[in-house]
């Protein structure tokens, strides 16, 4: 394996093809299609920098999708060993964000770089000063993942970079972003996970959160 593979293959005839590519996988198994695989605690089989500011990962929690008779990855969510459940809830909401794409807009999420899978990387730090995110080159950035911030602000800022990443938006604004596909996808993407009523593992959102923030929008 070259430095900078992910451990686990783009795409696989099935689940057991994955299962026997790493041994202790944790299974998701959600609606529509998807599973989202962590490898176990502790795990070190790969390294990978991220492309932007050049920092070194060795973890990630992945998303599959079943598509054109192939499991195929669709989202690799890179992550400190202290983020490792967060980095499951994101992965497990990416997976409900591209699934409610699809059956909404009647076809699979294109993603920024135009590719066929999105790239989450969760800095433990502030970068520059600053918490939140950013979507540069069709990677997804989340910064300061060490402060314990409410599960409603992990929901949004991947939403928000969702919809960068995701959604043609308005570009040559000032403020508050050049591009309005962060705000867009904030209040599209919310206002779809308030109206699912699909159940599935814990992925950081809570009804009480979702109403509010869909209410004060």
């Amino acid at each position: 394996m070259r430095r900078g593979d992910a451990p686990l293959p783009a795409s696989v005839e099935s689940l057991d093809s994955l299962i026997a590519a790493q041994e202790g996988l944790e299974i998701d198994r959600l609606a529509g299609g998807f599973y989202v695989l962590l490898p176990p605690a502790g795990s070190n089989s790969f390294a990978t920098k991220d492309p932007y500011r050049g920092k070194a990962f060795d973890r990630a929690a992945y998303v599959y999708a079943e598509r054109d008779g192939y499991l195929r990855r669709a989202t690799v969510i890179h992550h400190h060993p202290d983020d490792r459940a967060w980095a499951q809830k994101l992965a497990r909401l990416s997976a409900r964000l591209i699934r409610l794409s699809r059956d909404r807009f009647g076809r699979w999420p294109t993603f920024q770089n135009g590719g066929d899978e999105a790239r989450v990387w969760m800095f433990r730090d502030p970068v520059g000063g600053a918490a939140g995110g950013e979507t540069r080159g069709g990677q997804v950035y989340i910064y300061d993942t060490a402060t314990n911030s409410p599960p409603l602000e992990w929901v949004r800022t991947l939403c928000h970079e969702w919809g960068h990443l995701t959604l043609p938006a308005a570009r040559g604004f000032t403020e508050p972003e050049n591009d309005a596909g962060g705000m867009v996808g904030e209040r599209l993407f919310l206002a779809w996970l308030l109206a699912d009523k699909t159940g599935g593992p814990d992925d950081g959102t809570r009804r009480p959160d979702l109403t509010m923030y869909c209410q004060r929008q």
